[in-house]
């Protein structure tokens, strides 16, 4: 079109580009399927309920408490389940 491939080249770039955007989404749609009769994409409820950064990790994602940590340094994994454990019990009802 601008250097001499005119609408046929442009509509044979269009073709590519959907096959590809095709091929992906439908790749990616096994890939998700598989993944989803295997181990799954998400927790049980109640390891939602208790936090997935606790459960999961270790550790609490935001410090909701307010206590800042220098640069390198953070908590103790003891101070961590801790605060974890007096957040959620102040979101159970």
């Amino acid at each position: 079109m601008f250097y001499g491939g005119g609408f046929g080249l442009l509509g044979k770039q269009a073709v590519a580009a959907f096959s590809v955007l095709g091929f992906s989404f439908v790749v990616t749609l096994v890939i998700a399927f598989v993944i989803q009769k295997t181990i799954g994409f998400r927790l049980s409820a109640e390891k939602e309920a208790a936090g997935i950064d606790v459960v999961e990790h270790a550790e609490v994602a935001y410090d909701l408490e307010g206590s800042l940590h220098a640069p390198g340094t953070g908590p103790t994994p003891e101070a961590v389940i801790a605060a974890a454990e007096r957040l959620t019990a102040k979101a159970a009802p």
